[in-house]
Formats: structure tokens, sequence, C-alpha cells
């Protein structure tokens, strides 16, 4: 979804709930504006919050991101050591 508020409202909703993965789409910027709507941080959320989501495999097609995402939570539903998109666009 690219409306800011109900992404703001979606993660004050669920940040009650001890979910073991969070996404959101969009670069760190959009991340920082929705969580502080949201009044949250990333150490909100118990949880691996990960914005921009996704793992860095390379590709820009919507089923490049999609892959992205999918390996991301793949790895840490399984315990893996992930490399965050954020962590490598600096």
């Amino acid at each position: 979804n690219h409306n800011l508020g109900l992404d703001a409202t979606a993660l004050k909703v669920i940040q009650a709930h001890p979910l073991a993965y969070i996404a959101l789409l969009g670069p760190a910027h959009r991340r920082d504006k929705v969580l502080g709507m949201a009044g949250l941080s990333t150490e909100s959320f118990s949880g691996v919050f990960s914005a921009p989501a996704g793992l860095a495999l390379g590709g820009e097609l919507p089923s490049a991101v999609a892959l992205s995402i999918l390996a991301q939570c793949h790895g840490v539903l399984h315990g893996a050591t992930l490399k965050h998109l954020d962590e490598i666009m600096r």
C-alpha cells in the first residue's frame, strides 16, 4: 500500500502482537515518516522489522522485489543471518 496513514495505523494495530517478521516497502525516509506518524520506533516490535523490505538479491522488477521479501521472511523464520538492504545501500 502506498498510503502513509494506512501503514501507520496498521503498524499501531500489529505492534502489540509477537510477530517474527514485519516489513515496509519503500526507502528509509518513508519508514521514518510512517513510524513517526504511528508514534513507534523499530524497537517497538518484538521481531525483525525490515524497511526497506527484502534482501539484496538484484533486480528491480516487482517479481524480484517479491522474491527478495519472501527470501528475507524465509530467512527470519529459519534463523538465518541476513543482510538487510539498508545495510548495503549507504
